[in-house]
């Protein structure tokens, strides 16, 4: 007698189950999986970063796909794509004796070599803004030896690629200012308007490239060495001096001049009266009107 083979009720419930099962898995997969493919190929472009976008899953090459410009939000970048961030907004490179304020963390100053070789410290403050027609051809040539999409790596090519043509320059013009030419605000003026006529290029052919824009440069300190310092303060203590005389004299003779006037107003008609046409057409007196009868003004006796 052969074997009944159907599935027995029991067998069927299992089975669908199973089936069930399987399908509920299926449906969380790919509601966890699919969220998460979309959000790997895509990136958001912040507010004030350009974003580069290259090929990078491992069966292609590393070929530049497009520039995001700043502010654009989420976007597709591709699957396994890779994206680089540089800055949009103005930047700056500060040479700064003060600690937290430079590029460099504690204190810097440019050291520069004046006739006769006698040393002035300088602090200056770059502008400039990247190139975003050439943000393709700097990722390639310098972002990617220096990491500059980072803060670290953005660093460390500003150290080599900005302050190595700031530091020539300013050496180079030195060399025609004493050391006190150098310091005081004219020479300060001359020297930074001079560097900043040239240091455009000067970066450019550093960098063999016009990836930055400059805005503006300012030399904002310059002090001597020790020794130049307090020859400078005992000139200017000693121009003060001269100005204090000066303004002494000028009271001094003033003086006289009022009391010659008043001499000579005493021994003339008039008084008092007299005395004090004389000094107020001079502008030697200043007076006021009071009212009263009792009010006496008395000179001093004629030697």
């Amino acid at each position: 007698m052969p074997y009944d083979t159907a599935p027995t009720k029991s067998e069927k419930g299992i089975g669908m189950t199973i089936f069930w099962f399987v399908v509920v898995v299926i449906i969380l997969g790919a509601i966890i999986t699919v969220p998460w493919v979309c959000a790997g190929n895509t990136a958001v472009s912040p507010m004030d970063k350009y974003t580069l976008v290259y090929q990078g899953g491992p069966l292609d090459g590393r070929s530049f796909i497009k520039m995001v410009p700043p502010g654009q939000g989420r976007f597709w970048k591709g699957n396994l794509n890779d994206t680089y961030e540089y800055p949009s907004t103005q930047r700056t490179y500060i040479i700064s004796m003060k600690e937290d304020v430079g590029d460099r963390p504690s204190a810097d100053q440019l050291i520069v070599n004046c006739i006769g070789g006698n040393k002035v410290y300088l602090e200056v403050a770059l502008a400039f803004k990247v190139v975003p027609d050439k943000l393709q051809q700097f990722h390639e040539m310098l972002g990617l030896k220096y990491g500059a999409w980072n803060d670290n790596g953005w660093d460390l090519m500003l150290e080599e690629q900005v302050r190595q043509p700031l530091e020539t320059a300013f050496q180079e013009e030195a060399k025609g200012y004493t050391n006190i030419q150098a310091c005081n605000e004219e020479g300060m003026t001359q020297m930074g308007d001079a560097v900043a006529a040239v240091i455009q290029s000067r970066i450019d052919n550093y960098m063999n490239g016009h990836y930055i824009q400059v805005l503006s440069l300012s030399l904002t300190k310059a002090t001597p060495d020790g020794t130049v310092q307090t020859e400078i303060e005992k000139i200017a203590a000693a121009k003060q001096a001269i100005e204090t005389a000066k303004n002494n004299l000028e009271a001094a003779k003033k003086t006289a001049e009022a009391n010659k006037i008043l001499q000579e107003s005493l021994k003339g008609e008039g008084g008092m009266t007299a005395i004090m046409q004389k000094a107020v057409e001079k502008g030697l007196v200043t007076f006021w009107v009071v009212n009263g009868q009792d009010l006496t003004v008395t000179g001093p006796t004629t030697p």
